[in-house]
């Protein structure tokens, strides 16, 4: 099962910051198409509550970007957003569905109501 998780976010702040030397600037971050490639199953308890399991997850954010007005500084930006990027990605997919498998059957009950 293939979810779109966004579609396209646009976002920007800028920044200040003083280590030995005085930055100062803005930085636009572009977050387009991600999705989620999960495959599932319905688990039941002993009293026949129905709770979804994942099997896989893998998440993609490879068309994200980061902007900045100066060339020079976007290259350096970008290193380590790029860096940071695939090391989320990587993280999630290897550890997303344990984690999101502790609470789905906290979270169907409370959706459910029962």
């Amino acid at each position: 099962m293939e979810l779109p998780l966004v579609k396209h976010w646009r976002f920007a702040f800028e920044y200040y910051y003083s280590y030995i030397f005085d930055f100062s600037g803005t930085l636009d971050f572009n977050l387009k198409s991600w999705k989620a490639i999960t495959s599932t199953e319905l688990r039941a308890t002993t009293d026949g509550h129905l709770y979804p399991h994942l099997h896989d997850l893998v998440i993609e954010i490879d068309k994200s970007k980061l902007k900045h007005p100066d060339p020079v500084s976007q290259f350096f930006y970008r290193q380590y957003f790029d860096l940071g990027k695939y090391m989320f990605q990587s993280a999630y997919n290897m550890f997303g569905a344990s984690i999101l498998n502790r609470n789905l059957y906290t979270i169907s009950k409370k959706i459910t109501g029962d």
